[in-house]
């Protein structure tokens, strides 16, 4: 007790002095430290994984963008918060972002089914044998009435690229009519998808991309195809019906088997 009595009248100045600051001088010093930590602390060069091959090398070193130095948004610069701001952003804008769809079940070899969703095209697009489709593959439980769905098949129609949302047993309301559900590391329904798409547009360059858990499938998707297996040599055809593909958001190391 006294040694608390002794050392309170020392901090009673410096009690005073902190609260005799103005909030408004509080809360601009807060700002300014947490600028210098996010300038200097909150920024990475990007770490770039591919097989060194002479084309790679020369795609890395020549891209602007893969060059920069990474920071994030200014107020969001930890994952939690970028999950946090997205659950909010999800719930205030509207669902399906504006975006009409019609759905193709595609049926399975064991019985099941997957289902593409085709955006209703805006009237201002032109569609020809020359117009590239874009395959998206979501995240793990992802969707059309997800953001940033709605945002990426918003970007295709900017750019005269017609977007197909490529969904998994069970997912977006897709009906359940085996007991077998999708799996990220069963890549055998996928390709069944993308020969269903190059199918239905034979003469139209067709391309893939997948987020999150979606882009680990996209990876083995290739990956499988690699294989000297008589199934693996039925999954090459549907990865040649890609012109190129992409990943965005890899959730974890992809398989190697």
């Amino acid at each position: 007790m006294s040694l608390c009595s002794s050392i309170c009248p020392y901090l009673q100045p410096i009690y005073a002095f902190i609260f005799s600051i103005p909030l408004w001088h509080f809360l601009c010093g807060l700002l300014a430290i947490y600028t210098l930590y996010y300038y200097f602390c909150k920024r990475a060069k990007l770490a770039l994984q591919y097989q060194s091959t002479e084309l790679n090398e020369f795609v890395c070193k020549n891209s602007p963008s893969f060059q920069r130095t990474y920071r994030p948004t200014f107020f969001l610069f930890t994952g939690l918060l970028q999950t946090a701001f997205y659950e909010v952003l999800r719930k205030v804008a509207r669902k399906d972002c504006g975006i009409t769809y019609d759905r193709e079940l595609v049926k399975l070899a064991d019985g099941g089914q997957l289902s593409l969703d085709w955006p209703i095209l805006p009237k201002n697009f032109s569609m020809d044998d020359g117009t590239p489709i874009l395959a998206i593959l979501s995240g793990m439980t992802g969707g059309r009435k997800d953001v940033y769905v709605a945002t990426l098949i918003s970007d295709c129609f900017a750019r005269n690229c017609r977007p197909v949302l490529l969904n998994q047993r069970g997912l977006s309301n897709t009906p359940i009519t085996t007991a077998k559900l999708y799996c990220g590391e069963t890549t055998d329904d996928v390709h069944t998808a993308l020969l269903a798409v190059k199918k239905k547009h034979p003469a139209n360059p067709i391309y893939a991309v997948g987020l999150s858990l979606g882009a680990n499938i996209i990876t083995n998707v290739f990956l499988d195809s690699t294989h000297s297996t008589s199934a693996a040599r039925n999954r090459t055809r549907s990865c040649r019906v890609l012109s190129a593909s992409a990943t965005l958001s890899t959730c974890t190391t992809s398989s190697s088997t």
